[in-house]
């Protein structure tokens, strides 16, 4: 019997029903995976961001049974999905006060072990950046902002290419327009603001 044969019994073998026990045998980084003594009864998940695309993380995690709790913005319709438990206003303000948001909700409502889900970059990166703060409240679901950066600057994502030798369109930034004027290119070519 050949060993993806072996695997698929054990599979077909584990009962849906079960209950998982705490593993890491895939050496998941803890701050994806939460330190072991969380364990994973009554862990949730908070999204950040009501917009579609915390719509689809909210309907995906829903469905599966996670509870899961909306901090919504403008935008609200994820945080009014039958599978939101519960929707709070994501505070407009600077990262400081959301990340001591955050950490407050998570101390008030007993939320350690939950899964944090920004819907946007910009939540992604104000993560990021508060990862020390965060994880030992919450699981998060972005890398550390040195791994984070390199994605989310395309300039630092074009050096990183470049270092690695993997092609890319030719990039040029420039500070003024006599600057654009000068740049001898082939066209077609995309212009585009910061």
């Amino acid at each position: 019997m050949g060993e993806s044969s072996q695997i698929a019994e054990w599979l077909v073998s584990r009962s849906v029903l079960q209950t998982p026990t705490y593993s890491n045998q895939c050496q998941a980084p803890e701050w994806l995976v939460g330190p072991p003594e969380w364990g994973t009864d009554d862990a949730g998940a908070l999204v950040i961001g009501g917009d579609y695309r915390g719509l689809g993380t909210v309907r995906s995690l829903g469905r599966r049974k996670i509870p899961v709790w909306v901090l919504t913005g403008e935008h609200l319709i994820a945080g009014v999905s039958r599978y939101a438990r519960r929707r709070f206003i994501w505070p407009a303000a600077e990262e400081e006060r959301q990340i001591e948001y955050l950490v407050r909700l998570g101390e008030q409502h007993n939320l350690r072990g939950w899964a944090l889900f920004p819907s946007g970059d910009e939540t992604a990166a104000t993560i990021a950046r508060h990862h020390a703060a965060l994880r030992n409240q919450f699981r998060l679901t972005v890398p550390p902002w040195d791994v984070l950066q390199w994605a989310y600057d395309k300039r630092l994502t074009y050096r990183l290419a470049s270092m690695v030798g993997v092609h890319f369109p030719q990039t040029h930034t420039f500070t003024c327009r006599e600057e654009i004027a000068r740049l001898e290119c082939a066209f077609p070519a995309v212009l585009k603001t910061q």
